[in-house]
């Protein structure tokens, strides 16, 4: 069609897309609106529910336009506030342009953020909790950012469902993703990962081995106030600890990690009160306050906190101003804790299967049955001229 896009005023372009909808291919419709949004991007909101109906073949057609046009949608959605009604929408063109069920695409980490401003929590699970395995990038046109995002808001959607273990891997996995520069999105998942390893495993948490190197010297000191925070919490030593925060209360808000500071802190407390229970079967308020490096009017609140969280059993008399702590009674003997069984051994039989799969493939591949080949030459010539 002979139109002049760089020069049409809006009135222009919006009649040329109208008369243009239906009479061309949505492939090629959905570059000219590529096109056009550039210069006048609510022509998104008016055609993006037509161009996410066309068939999936259109839309891999023309997929690198339409992702364009996918991620500009959301970003507009979120600045209006109004992320939810773009939710929809960038999941149906999610389910079109995926090559496989467990592909993950440009579009996940777009719909991530949308529920994440939405606050839909439970809908970006259901999509979490889907495996992906098939991260290629040639065929998926994914790239590093898109991954990367990926895990940063999977990362803070199992953080908001108080899942610390899940969450924790997909910050795990931003941090150890090859890098040859330090950016923004594993810096700040970085530092959620250092507070995410104190919840789940109650210790600093080192970066794997094969974590780039960059990231292993440089970000430690970019997120010092995190190291410094989790040796203190490695160290038992709660007095510390409370020095951090008062020193770096600051940047935990600016960072928007306060909340996990909050967690760990509490969670230190139950680790150290619980050490004293395995000696005393009672202790008293000015013990508690000693042990934690609190005032003895905060003891009962921190205590009765842990009680009604079920981390702590115990009874609170303030007469006496004692703790006096128990045995767990709780009983797992039941149905909801064999189905909890059941699902997770059926799911780690399921990942089981799957690396099979793809352990049979790698073997298989040209390019690895190569390196082997040229690996075991090159160890075969040393041993040569060893001898």
């Amino acid at each position: 069609m002979d139109f002049d896009l760089s020069t049409a005023n809006e009135d222009s372009c919006l009649s040329f897309l109208i008369a243009a909808k239906n009479q061309i291919r949505p492939s090629d419709f959905i570059r000219y609106l590529a096109r056009i949004s550039q210069r006048f991007d609510r022509f998104i909101n008016i055609f993006m529910e037509d161009i996410c109906n066309a068939p999936s073949e259109e839309l891999r057609g023309a997929q690198q336009e339409f992702l364009v046009i996918c991620r500009r949608y959301s970003n507009i959605s979120c600045v209006n506030n109004n992320p939810l009604i773009a939710i929809k929408p960038i999941y149906t063109a999610l389910i079109k342009i995926r090559r496989t069920s467990d592909s993950l695409t440009p579009l996940h980490p777009c719909l991530l953020q949308l529920c994440l401003a939405a606050k839909t929590y439970e809908f970006a699970h259901q999509l979490l909790e889907e495996e992906t395995f098939n991260i290629k990038a040639s065929k998926n046109s994914l790239n590093i950012e898109d991954y990367l995002k990926f895990c940063y808001y999977g990362g803070l959607i199992y953080a908001g469902l108080k899942n610390y273990q899940k969450s924790f891997l997909f910050f795990s996995n931003a941090v150890t993703a090859p890098a040859t520069i330090i950016s923004a999105i594993v810096v700040e998942s970085y530092k959620k990962f250092v507070l995410l390893s104190l919840l789940c495993s109650n210790s600093s948490y080192q970066c794997p081995k094969f974590t780039s190197t960059v990231v292993c010297r440089t970000i430690p000191q970019i997120a010092s106030a995190y190291t410094e925070f989790a040796n203190a919490y490695r160290d038992n030593s709660a007095e510390r600890m409370n020095e951090c925060v008062a020193k770096h209360l600051e940047i935990y808000k600016k960072d928007n990690n306060f909340g996990l500071i909050k967690q760990c802190t509490k969670r230190l407390n139950l680790r150290l009160i619980k050490k004293k229970t395995e000696i005393f079967l009672t202790l008293s308020f000015t013990q508690i306050a000693e042990t934690l490096k609190i005032n003895v009017d905060q003891v009962e609140s921190v205590i009765l906190q842990m009680i009604v969280s079920g981390d702590l059993h115990a009874t609170i008399d303030q007469n006496q101003q004692i703790i006096n702590f128990s045995a767990d009674s709780r009983d797992y003997n039941n149905t909801e804790s064999s189905r909890e069984l059941e699902n997770r051994i059926r799911k780690a039989i399921q990942i089981t299967e799957k690396m099979q799969q793809l352990d049979v493939k790698i073997r298989l591949d040209k390019r690895y049955i190569g390196k082997q080949i040229l690996q075991e030459n090159t160890d075969w010539g040393k041993t040569a001229r060893n001898n």
